[in-house]
Order: C-alpha cells, then sequence, then structure tokens
C-alpha cells in the first residue's frame, strides 16, 4: 500500500495482500522482491498485484534504478525469467505484452 504525502512524494506502508495468485501459481510478493533486489542495477523494488482478464491478476513491479541506470522494462523482465519458473512478469508499464522466450 502507498501513501501519498502533501509533497506529492509516496511512501510505502504495507503489503495489501501477501500471495498474487498468477495462471494457478501463487506468487509472494516479497519473495518476488528478494529476486529483483539482487540485480545490480535495482536500488529497490516494491511488488503488488493487479488485476488481469486472462491470468486473474498478474504481479507489477515497481523498480527504482541505480542513479544513472540504462536497464530497461524488458531487462528486467528477462532477468526475472531467468531466476523464477514460470515467467511472472510479462508486460512493462506501457501496458504492452512482451515474449520473454
Amino acid at each position: 500500500m502507498m501513501r501519498t504525502h502533501a509533497r506529492e512524494t509516496m511512501a510505502g506502508c504495507g503489503l495489501l495482500k501477501d500471495t498474487i495468485k498468477y495462471k494457478g501459481f501463487q506468487i509472494a510478493p516479497a519473495d518476488l522482491e528478494a529476486v529483483l533486489v539482487q540485480h545490480p542495477e535495482i536500488v529497490d523494488v516494491a511488488v503488488t498485484s493487479a488485476e488481469d482478464e486472462e491470468a486473474g491478476e498478474i504481479p507489477v513491479a515497481f523498480v527504482v534504478r541505480r542513479s544513472g541506470s540504462r536497464l530497461t522494462c524488458v531487462q528486467v523482465m528477462e532477468y526475472v525469467a531467468k531466476q523464477c519458473s514460470p515467467p511472472v512478469l510479462t508486460r512493462c508499464a506501457d501496458g504492452n505484452a512482451y515474449s520473454l522466450t
């Protein structure tokens, strides 16, 4: 859950759910966050879920890149795909789906 402050900054104040059901799989946001923060260009991350017509719900990751990083959304998804089975991040913020095979 995120809280917006008067200065238009946001702060995390806890998880709404501790399990995401994605295509029949149980995904813990904390587990996905633990994978993502191991990437050398990621400083911080928060994972939540969004409703999805096809999958029921999908994990959504908000990633803070290291200063000066050129890490792309697709690179983040490829990184997660190598670490997790099944690939759990398959769309970027632009809403486009990407094949990770």
